[in-house]
């Protein structure tokens, strides 16, 4: 059981949660969303609740006496919590030298930024690792590559930094690309690119921590080979799609990249949506 829990309607912060949940494919847990919370005994109530049920608090509550008193009562009742809105509002604190007035719902004004925002995390989880390419063309960035180099992760970056809807499409050694790659502007397109020495740590790694059933080969330096000769014969198709370079390189590092082509390419969608309504 997860406990969502705001000073507001609570709605972002439960859509936030069941966004990331879309990466345990096969684990059913319950969300129960905790909505205007401005109180000590309100937060008192939700640990012993999360307490009784095992379960977790996930929360955007934006004043900061109350946001250290859920972090105690929490950490006393063996709870874990999840603080979505603090760092970001001691970043911005810290950017912009002044105090943020810590007003319960001010995030939640509705507005097209908000909807943006929503619009693209739920795309990008729905257009992950191949899935529903019949809508792929609606994307604003679209990366391709074989299996370890990051394009969940950076799929999921890009969504809920940059407002972007993101799909990623793997290559597989006898499997044909989808069709639907052919009609997106190249310009939305990015290769990952991957070091073969490296895809086989990652790939070992990936072996070592989820188990080997099912995928014989999978890191040996042959079928590393074989997959990183399909993809190129993929990208000899399609000269116009953009390489990136992954190798080593954090996930914010390559979407730093990304968004700058794409912001100088597609100047209409410089503007990023500010962080939404919770």
């Amino acid at each position: 059981m997860v406990f969502v829990v705001s000073d507001a309607t609570g709605e972002t912060v439960e859509r936030v949660t069941r966004a990331a949940l879309q990466q345990f494919p096969g684990r059913r847990v319950a969300i129960e969303r905790v909505a205007n919370v401005r109180t000590v005994e309100g937060i008192r109530d939700v640990a012993r609740r999360a307490r009784e049920e095992g379960g977790m608090i996930v929360h955007t509550i934006v004043s900061m006496e109350l946001r250290e008193e859920i972090s105690r009562e929490a950490a006393a009742a063996g709870v874990p919590a999840v603080d979505i809105i603090g760092s970001l509002l001691f970043g911005l604190s810290e950017y912009l030298e002044t105090v943020p007035g810590g007003v319960p719902g001010l995030l939640h004004r509705v507005n097209s930024s908000y909807f943006r925002w929503i619009e693209a995390i739920e795309f990008t989880v729905q257009h992950d690792d191949g899935r529903n390419t019949a809508t792929l063309g609606a994307a604003d960035v679209v990366l391709v590559g074989v299996s370890r180099t990051s394009k969940t992760p950076l799929s999921i970056y890009l969504a809920n930094q940059a407002g972007l809807k993101v799909g990623n499409v793997p290559i597989v050694r006898g499997i044909e690309p989808p069709a639907m790659l052919n009609t997106i502007d190249p310009s939305r397109v990015y290769a990952l690119m991957i070091e073969p020495v490296r895809l086989g740590d990652l790939r070992r790694e990936r072996l070592d921590r989820f188990g080997r059933a099912g995928l014989s080969g999978y890191a040996d330096a042959e079928s590393i080979e074989g997959d990183l000769a399909h993809y190129e014969d993929v990208l000899r198709t399609h000269c116009d799609w953009t390489r990136l370079e992954v190798t080593r390189k954090a996930v914010e590092e390559v979407a730093s990249e990304i968004l700058t082509l794409h912001r100088h390419r597609h100047p209409a969608k410089n503007g990023l949506p500010a962080f939404p309504g919770r």
